[in-house]
């Protein structure tokens, strides 16, 4: 009896949180997909057994430039763009990718249908309808039926009132979905499930559909700023690293609202100050050279470039193949990876990946 009835979601986007909890998805949409991407965020072995253990068919498309320009637009916006990966970026994007090519076209052509329905209708008709619209009178048969329905209203309420809290023939179906871990709107066509509050911000922010697991959503839209422990000094630019005031390495994220009177007003998280992360290990002494990597303490900086050496080809020599430098200081010192947070000198004060904070 499950088969034949219609699954709530017709094209559902993936997060990788919502494939290692390993929900019952198959009961949940149509058609799934995800960015190729997330097949790199599974790590554990755990999760590369549930991944190849799917009961369904995961789509894995890449989304357009165009809706990830839309994507970072609004998660600047939102003061989330920090927060979010490229991978949940994709997400986001591969979402709205799809609602612009299932939702908006079919909307536009329902309008254009219907615009044309109404300019099919004849002025006769629209006579004749409002003729009869006018000769409709209350009779008294039709004051005790509505007596009648009224009382009928009234007992139904009753009932209603009655069976609130209990589980009832007309509410069965949406208990499940809250049993099984899902909130699922009506009638969805494109929607996208995670448990990250950051990207499930960022979808509501650009009205895009959400389907929430195990009850972690976000109940309301969220706006963050930059605050300044030191000169407490605020700015919207999320991507600062230092304190356009006072210039110190003391921004923290906070939520901001704005109240009735139109002064903005912040929501700050006393306890999560209260840490002396920075304070237990001494930072390395600053090295020089062409390709040090040293820990960023002002705004103004000097940084290295990180710059591969340059290498000269021989014209007379013969073969298909360039030349590979393996023996300049930048190959030994792996400036290639050098993008790789692991492959640097960290700060020791930093908190460790999956570690407890200090």
């Amino acid at each position: 009896m499950a088969s034949t009835k219609s699954k709530p979601v017709k094209h559902l986007v993936l997060d990788t949180c919502a494939i290692i909890a390993n929900p019952d998805l198959h009961q949940l949409a149509e058609l799934y997909y995800a960015p190729h991407e997330i097949i790199s965020e599974l790590q554990s072995q755990k999760a590369r057994k549930i991944w190849d253990t799917l009961p369904f068919e995961v789509v894995l498309r890449e989304p357009t430039p165009q809706a990830l320009r839309e994507v970072i637009e609004a998660a600047k916006k939102t003061g989330d763009f920090q927060s979010l990966s490229m991978v949940d970026m994709k997400v986001i994007a591969l979402t709205y990718d799809l609602n612009q090519q299932f939702v908006v076209k079919k909307s536009e052509v329902a309008e254009k249908s219907s615009e044309e329905e109404i300019a099919e209708i004849s002025k006769k008709n629209m006579e004749e309808l409002n003729e009869k619209l006018g000769e409709v009178r209350v009779t008294s048969e039709g004051e005790a039926s509505d007596a009648e329905s009224a009382a009928e209203d009234s007992e139904s309420e009753l009932e209603d009132s009655e069976d609130e809290g209990w589980i009832t023939a007309e509410n069965i179906d949406e208990t499940l979905k809250k049993l099984g871990g899902f909130e699922v709107e009506e009638g969805m066509l494109v929607g996208c499930i995670t448990t990250d509050f950051a990207l499930q911000n960022v979808l509501l922010f650009m009205n895009l559909s959400l389907v929430s697991l195990n009850g972690y959503r976000i109940r309301k839209l969220k706006s963050f700023v930059l605050r300044c422990r030191t000169c407490f000094t605020t700015t919207s630019i999320m991507t600062k690293e230092f304190c356009p005031a006072c210039g110190h390495k003391t921004l923290h994220k906070c939520a901001v609202s704005v109240d009735e009177n139109g002064e903005q007003q912040l929501h700050i998280n006393w306890n999560r100050l209260a840490n002396l992360r920075g304070l237990r290990y001494t930072l390395a002494e600053p090295k020089g050279g062409k390709h040090s990597v040293n820990e960023k303490l002002f705004e103004d900086q000097p940084m290295p470039h990180m710059r591969m050496a340059k290498i000269h080809m021989d014209p007379l020599a013969d073969g298909p193949f360039t030349l590979h430098d393996v023996v300049s200081r930048s190959a030994m010192l792996g400036v290639r990876t050098m993008n790789n947070r692991s492959k640097q000198n960290r700060n020791r004060n930093e908190a460790k990946r999956g570690g407890r904070r200090k």
